[in-house]
């Protein structure tokens, strides 16, 4: 009797790790999207094999954003998504602390909350200001398989770093 629970167990383990959903999750389609704005649902796509803190150096960022680095980039990993965080010169010219990329899949691009758009990055791409917190974010549709963000204090800080976030990863998925 001992031997058959056993089995039992043994193969209600097995079946249930053989009929384990494999399907990448998906994330349903925003239910009222504003108009003429562009909402993409696809399959979440794992980043984890790219390091955005070495395809985007500390220094690079830095002087690309006039500044200098007080703290290594931080990577943060999120499963399907993952950021990078800056911490630079809060005394720089233009009075900065901190600036962010995040890699994320195409389906939470949505341009619904857009301030303005702008072309020439990738498939879509705007520019997002939070007045509240002080901060401009860039939001960028790659090839419909991935969605690039920026955050840094000022729009032009932003947009230098969405454009070479855009350069670094071009044609790395």
């Amino acid at each position: 009797m001992k031997l058959f629970s056993i089995l039992i167990i043994t193969l209600g383990l097995f079946l249930s790790g053989c009929l384990k959903d494999e399907k990448p999750t998906r994330q349903a389609e925003k239910e009222d999207p504003s108009p003429g704005s562009t909402v993409v649902e696809k399959a979440e796509t794992s980043f984890s094999l790219l390091d955005l803190c070495r395809l985007l150096p500390d220094q690079e960022v830095a002087a690309a954003l006039d500044g200098k680095v007080l703290k290594p980039g931080r990577r943060h990993d999120y499963g399907s998504s993952q950021s990078c965080e800056y911490e630079l010169d809060p005394d720089g010219p233009d009075n900065y602390g901190n600036a962010a990329v995040w890699l994320l899949p195409a389906n939470v691009f949505d341009d619904s909350g857009a301030t303005e758009m702008l072309e020439g990055l990738g498939d879509r791409a705007y520019l997002e200001e939070n007045k509240q917190e002080q901060q401009s974010s860039v939001h960028i549709l790659v090839a419909g398989k991935a969605a690039i963000e920026t955050k840094a204090e000022t729009n032009d800080h932003a947009l230098r770093l969405a454009k070479m976030a855009v350069e670094r990863l071009r044609g790395r998925f």
